[in-house]
C-alpha cells in the first residue's frame, strides 16, 4: 500500500496501549459470511510499538468493537450474540490460545454496532430496529428504543445514548437520535439526513457523517441547531472525535481527514488505500485498509503514515484502548 500524507506531525509523546480490529466483519463479512459456518471473523489486537497483531476471539460475522475497561465487545450479526474478551489476552498465531470469549447478549436480531462505557454495552439490533444495553458481563436485556428504521453506528456518554438511523426508503427517515442512558423519550436531533453512517460524541455535541450527501455534521446534546463542519467529501465514513478535531474517512477518496469542531478548514492528513472506520488517541489517528489489509496510523495533523499491522482479511471496526 502507498501512503501519501500531508501536514506535519502534533510532535507529542507516542501514545501507549493496544489498537483493536475486527476481520472479514462489516460489508466484506456479509458478502462472504454463510449461516451455519463459523470461524470466518475474527477480533485481533496490536500494542502499539511492537508490530505484532495477536488474536483474541472468532465469530461468524464480527460487525463492529468496542473497548469498555478490561474487554473488548463485538457484535455478531448472524450469531446473534454481543460478546466480550479480556485485552491483553491475544497471542500469535500457531500459539496455543487461552482466552475466555463470553456471550454477554444472545438471541438478538443482526446485532451491528457497539459501545461500552464503565458498567454496560449498548448496541443496535438492524433487524428489528432496537437499541439496547446490557450490564457487562452479562445479565438482564434492556431495550432503550424501538422501532427504529435501519438503526446501525451507536456511541455513549455519562448520560445518554446516541445513533443513527441510515433508512432504506428514503431520506425522510435518516436521523441522528439519542434516549437517556437509563431508558425513556428518544430524542430525534437531525432529521432528513442522507446516509448518517456514523457517530460520534463528546461532553458538548454529537458528530456524524453522512455518505448521501458527503457532509460532516454536529449537532448540541439534547438538540439545536446542525451545523456542517465539511462539505464535498467522497461517501464519508467512520468518525472519532477528541478535544479539538472531528475525523474521518472517504471511502470513495480514499484519504483520512479533520476539521476543527465547531468548523473550519478540512484537511486531508493521509491518502492511500481504501480505508474502513477510525478512531483517535491523544497523539495519532488510526484506521483500517480494507483492500489492503493493513491497519495504520498516522499523528493527530499529518505527518508520516506508518503500517502497525499487515496481511489481515478485510480489517475494519478499528479501536484503540488500554
Amino acid at each position: 500500500m502507498s501512503l501519501t500524507v500531508a501536514g506535519c506531525g502534533a510532535g507529542a509523546p507516542r501514545a501507549s496501549g493496544h489498537v483493536y480490529w475486527i476481520t472479514a466483519g462489516s460489508s466484506y463479512g456479509k458478502k462472504m459470511a454463510v449461516p451455519g459456518r463459523r470461524g470466518i471473523g475474527s477480533v485481533k489486537e496490536v500494542a502499539l510499538g511492537s508490530g505484532t497483531a495477536t488474536f483474541l476471539a472468532r465469530g461468524e460475522t464480527p460487525e463492529a468493537l468496542a473497548v469498555g475497561g478490561s474487554h473488548v465487545y463485538w457484535p455478531d450479526c448472524l450469531g446473534g450474540t454481543v460478546n466480550e474478551v479480556p485485552v491483553g489476552v491475544g497471542v500469535p498465531r500457531g500459539v496455543p490460545q487461552r482466552r475466555r470469549v463470553t456471550p454477554i447478549a444472545s438471541l438478538q436480531d443482526c446485532p451491528f454496532a457497539v459501545a461500552a462505557d464503565a458498567t454496560h454495552a449498548y448496541w443496535v439490533n438492524s433487524a428489528d430496529g432496537t437499541v439496547k444495553k446490557v450490564r457487562l458481563g452479562g445479565g438482564e436485556v434492556i431495550t432503550l428504543a424501538s422501532g427504529q428504521d435501519g438503526p446501525t453506528s451507536i456511541a455513549v456518554d455519562g448520560g445518554r445514548v446516541y445513533w443513527v438511523n441510515d433508512s432504506a426508503n428514503d431520506n425522510v427517515h435518516d436521523t441522528v437520535n439519542e434516549v437517556p442512558i437509563g431508558g425513556g423519550k428518544v430524542t430525534v436531533l437531525a432529521r432528513n439526513q442522507h446516509g448518517p453512517t456514523s457517530v460520534a460524541v463528546d461532553g458538548s455535541h454529537v458528530y456524524w457523517v453522512n455518505g448521501g450527501d458527503g457532509t460532516v455534521n454536529e449537532v448540541p446534546i439534547g438538540g439545536g441547531r446542525v451545523i456542517t463542519l465539511a462539505r464535498g467529501q467522497d461517501y464519508p465514513d467512520g468518525a472519532a472525535v477528541d478535544g479539538t478535531h472531528v475525523y474521518w474517512v472517504n471511502v470513495g477518496g480514499d484519504t483520512v481527514n479533520e476539521v476543527p469542531i465547531g468548523g473550519g478548514r478540512a484537511t486531508t492528513i493521509a491518502i492511500g488505500g481504501h480505508p474502513d472506520s477510525i478512531a483517535v488517541d491523544g497523539t495519532d489517528v488510526y484506521w483500517a485498509d480494507g483492500s489492503a489489509g493493513t491497519v495504520n496510523e498516522v499523528p493527530i495533523g499529518g505527518g508520516r503514515a506508518t503500517t502497525i499491522a499487515s496481511g489481515q482479511a478485510f480489517p475494519a471496526a478499528v479501536a484503540v484502548g488500554p
